[in-house]
């Protein structure tokens, strides 16, 4: 189950990997916006080009540490075989593979194209449908990884019915845990202000509430 969940990582993570240092990745949101592209959303709304920033330097951070001297080895045909890694691992009951196997199949529903033919397609919406519930056992197992994931799913409705205050309550829950007090407290505020923004103050401190329930529920013994 390990090494399934290893193999799984490694391919569907390291694809993307190049190695990029934080002014690099500051140049690149900065020249993005200069050039129109279009940002991320969460909660239908565009993501702030400060919030994105700081995801995107988190993130490399941990390509970095996972991905380091793997550029150009591994591409955008390993992705199937990393979904079916990432899956077997998850079905056997690793909570981190579960986590995984919902954000790349999330991220490959989202790019798949016609010409990617009808049966990888028919794969990712497959694959779409169990993530949800592999989220659920992951929040539940104490990995708190999930809390981020889920929170996304919720706030733009995929893998899970849009959901605002689910959305705040799981990304509340996270900032309570050993990985969300490690992140950059600037990052933990922003995210969570995107969050906060379609709710009202009632709405607010249920999400709040909640987001103490689940923090209790995932995280409170000091798992992960």
């Amino acid at each position: 189950m390990t090494a399934a969940a290893e193999l799984g990582e490694l391919l569907s993570q390291c694809q993307y990997y190049s190695p990029m240092t934080p002014e690099q990745i500051e140049d690149t949101v900065v020249t993005g916006l200069a050039a129109d592209a279009e940002s991320p959303q969460l909660g239908g709304q565009p993501v702030s080009p400060e919030l994105l920033m700081l995801l995107m330097q988190e993130g490399y951070a941990e390509l970095e540490r996972h991905c380091a001297g793997t550029q150009n080895a591994i591409t955008a045909a390993d992705f199937p075989a990393a979904l079916e890694w990432l899956r077997r691992a998850a079905e056997a009951g690793d909570a981190g593979a579960m986590v995984s196997y919902a954000m790349y199949s999330a991220q490959g529903a989202g790019l798949v194209t016609a010409s990617d033919g009808p049966t990888l397609a028919r794969d990712l919406k497959a694959g779409s449908q169990r993530a949800g519930d592999y989220l659920d056992r992951a929040v539940r197992a104490g990995d708190a990884r999930a809390l981020q994931v889920r929170a996304d799913a919720y706030a733009n409705g995929t893998l899970k019915p849009r959901d605002d205050i689910a959305a705040y309550a799981d990304m509340h829950a996270l900032a309570r845990t050993e990985q969300g007090r490690a992140w950059p407290p600037r990052l933990v505020e922003l995210y969570l202000q995107a969050l906060a923004a379609p709710l009202d103050a009632a709405q607010l401190a249920q999400a709040r509430e909640r987001g103490d329930a689940v923090w209790r529920e995932c995280c409170a013994s000091g798992t992960r």
